[in-house]
């Protein structure tokens, strides 16, 4: 089906919002209202939301960029960020970052299994101190 990616990301920040106004941190999706992919818009809300609290978890101020650039979606924060020796198992269970924040380290590997599912892409880009991008090419 025809999915509205700009009102998957509007749904999933939903909840997020609160929290973000607390921390004072600038949200912006720049997704065009009618950017529509053919995905499995269950599938892609979990994907979504797992990011966004990934990031608002992780961001005590500074920013969250949503963009869409094709098939791929991109989701980026001015956080914590993730340190190189833990970046290539960011996506295992059990994975968490650091201290800070809630929930049992299993976000991310939910992420992965659904990407894997579904024949998507994911990919982590982060630098300590200055945040983290993840992408997910959504074809």
């Amino acid at each position: 089906e025809a999915v509205p990616i700009a009102e998957c990301v509007n749904d999933a920040v939903q909840p997020l919002l609160p929290e973000i106004a607390h921390k004072q941190i600038t949200f912006a999706n720049t997704i065009p209202g009618n950017a529509l992919l053919p995905v499995n818009r269950q599938a892609l809300d979990i994907v979504i939301a797992n990011l966004l609290r990934n990031a608002v978890m992780y961001t005590e101020r500074g920013h969250i960029r949503v963009s869409l650039d094709g098939d791929w979606l991109t989701v980026a924060d001015s956080g914590i960020g993730i340190p190189a020796d833990q970046l290539p198992h960011i996506f295992g269970r059990f994975q968490r970052g650091g201290d800070q924040g809630e929930g049992f380290g299993l976000g991310l590997a939910i992420v992965k299994r659904i990407c894997d599912h579904h024949g998507w892409r994911i990919e982590a880009q982060s630098t300590p101190s200055q945040g983290s991008t993840f992408r997910l090419k959504l074809s």
